[in-house]
């Protein structure tokens, strides 16, 4: 039975407002032998209030009488916990 255990830290890829850091960072964790296979992630590791997108358009609320132009953004996720097994016969 062959061990192969990988682990990595990195970015992921989102951008928040100019000027501000990303900080939206994922932990990945693999354990794996010849039959079980188990990733156990953590997404958003410093829960970070980075944005995903960032889109400039005009928006009109009811009762406003013209749009107002502005930044309309997406957040990342918070921080969340994924573990997945997996078994082969």
């Amino acid at each position: 039975m062959a061990d192969s255990n990988k682990s990595s830290l990195a970015p992921r890829s989102s951008r928040g407002a100019p000027g501000a850091p990303n900080n939206d960072v994922s932990l990945t964790r693999v354990f794996m032998d010849d039959a079980w296979h188990a990733p156990f992630a953590v997404f958003n590791l410093f829960s970070s209030h980075a944005h995903k997108i960032d889109h400039f358009y005009p928006t009109q609320l009811p009762g406003e009488s013209q749009p107002t132009y502005g930044i309309q953004f997406k957040p990342v996720e918070p921080i969340s916990v994924r573990l997945t097994l997996q078994a082969s016969f």
